[in-house]
């Protein structure tokens, strides 16, 4: 189940039960104003049935109420009755309606409601007959919708002047957290960081600056381990340049003499087949000790890297991995025009390439087959090595998984010189290493 936002709990906290509320009041509004509306209509209706009963009473005969009772009717809206002690109604101000006899409590005074109508009676003096009044409640529900209708609209004008002020609130509170979500995920992500506005509340605008002041310390703190790295690595390509020279310069010549003397001595004893044979098995191990220091020589700075640029040397090192792999094919393909780029950026590419060919020598079991790709497309520069061997579990995170030692090596160099580095695997279909880099600005 997805979570929240911050503006749809606002939205669900504050406006939902303002809605509810809203309209409970305007439902009881409704209810207690057509209850008042029934109370004063039958007390009126009441004491006016009581006055026409008294007018009633001066005049004696049936005949004679019942004028009474028409020149009534036309000064009323409401129709009017005369009925005896049965409820038979003797004469009526509606000859139209056909009532015959009408339901009336006993008493001398009073009203009540059916489904339509409120009915008020009252007793005429000197008789046991009663005046009837009875009124349609359409009459009544007219006014008071009108009512209703002026409520309920004042109440939306202030319904939406309220939304209009919750969402101001809304917004003023919201967007600085906002931004400052969308900032820290790009943080997250590696992207550029950009502050976001201190606006809104003081305690908003007391946690926006804070996360500025923290993210600025901590790219400055990033800038700096990441030159603190640049510096070290630079260091160590400069120790290794100088055991690549020692080695090349010193141990390499030193074993080139000891075989020249080797030969030397093979020639003074060329009538000891033994001695010749003892002499052949340290000539060889020193010509295999002479191409190990050699291949470490150009492992720790290889020259060709520096004379004939980034594409040569890892064409070298794909051909030396083809021909330590017997079981498999390495294919090294070269897309777009070749340029060369800054030194440090051609080391720091070579030896990410070069990891990961490590780690397909290495750990790709089962690869017959292994890519290495690089295209020069505009100013960018995109290199693949990709195997189909067993793969490995790819963590979310290299940071989160201290044995994968290279492959973060690898990632951290990328950043180094601004590259972006992606790694996919998984178990039984092979690895992936791709880096991108942006050359434009190099």
């Amino acid at each position: 189940m997805s979570r929240l936002s911050l503006r749809q709990s606002l939205a669900l906290w504050t406006l939902v039960p303002m809605i509810t509320f809203s309209l409970l009041v305007l439902v009881l509004s409704a209810a207690w104003a057509w209850r008042d509306v029934l109370g004063i209509a039958e007390e009126r209706n009441t004491d006016l049935a009581g006055v026409i009963a008294m007018s009633l009473g001066d005049h004696e005969g049936v005949d004679s109420q019942c004028r009474v009772l028409d020149e009534l009717s036309a000064r009323v809206e409401v129709s009017l009755y005369v009925v005896d002690e049965n409820g038979r109604v003797v004469c009526a101000s509606d000859r139209s309606a056909g009532v015959a006899v009408l339901a009336i409590p006993s008493g001398d005074k009073g009203a009540f409601q059916d489904r339509r109508h409120i009915i008020s009676y009252a007793s005429i003096p000197r008789s046991t007959r009663r005046v009837v009044l009875e009124e349609p409640l359409s009459n009544l529900a007219a006014p008071t919708f009108s009512f209703m209708v002026a409520i309920t609209a004042l109440m939306i004008v202030g319904l939406f002047v309220s939304f209009g002020l919750l969402w101001l609130g809304f917004y003023r509170i919201s967007w600085p957290l906002l931004a400052v979500t969308e900032q820290a995920r790009r943080v997250a992500a590696g992207e550029e960081f950009a502050p976001p506005d201190v606006s809104g509340p003081a305690e908003v605008e007391a946690l926006v600056a804070a996360f500025n002041r923290m993210v600025t310390r901590l790219r400055a703190q990033r800038d700096t381990l990441q030159e603190y790295a640049k510096r070290v690595l630079h260091s160590q390509e400069e120790e290794r340049k100088r055991i690549s020279r020692d080695l090349h310069d010193e141990t390499a010549q030193e074993l080139v003499g000891l075989m020249q003397r080797i030969d030397l001595c093979r020639l003074t004893l060329e009538d000891n087949p033994r001695a010749l044979g003892a002499l052949d098995e340290l000539y060889a191990l020193a010509a295999q000790t002479l191409d190990g220091v050699r291949r470490m020589s150009r492992d720790l700075r290889p020259l060709i890297l520096e004379d004939l640029g980034l594409v040569a040397a890892i064409q070298t090192i794909a051909e030396e991995l083809d021909e330590q792999l017997p079981q498999a094919r390495v294919f090294c393909e070269v897309i777009g025009r070749e340029r060369r780029l800054p030194l440090d950026v051609e080391l720091t590419t070579f030896r990410i390439v070069q990891e990961a060919l490590t780690n397909v020598r290495k750990h790709a079991v089962g690869a017959d087959r292994v890519y290495v790709t690089v295209q020069f497309k505009g100013s960018s520069l995109q290199v693949r090595v990709e195997d189909n061997g067993c793969g490995f579990y790819m963590p979310e995170s290299l940071r989160s998984r201290g044995e994968r030692l290279g492959l973060l090596g690898m990632q951290e160099r990328a950043e180094l010189i601004g590259g972006h580095l992606t790694i996919h695997s998984q178990l039984g279909e092979g690895t992936m290493v791709i880096l991108d880099l942006d050359t434009s600005e190099r």
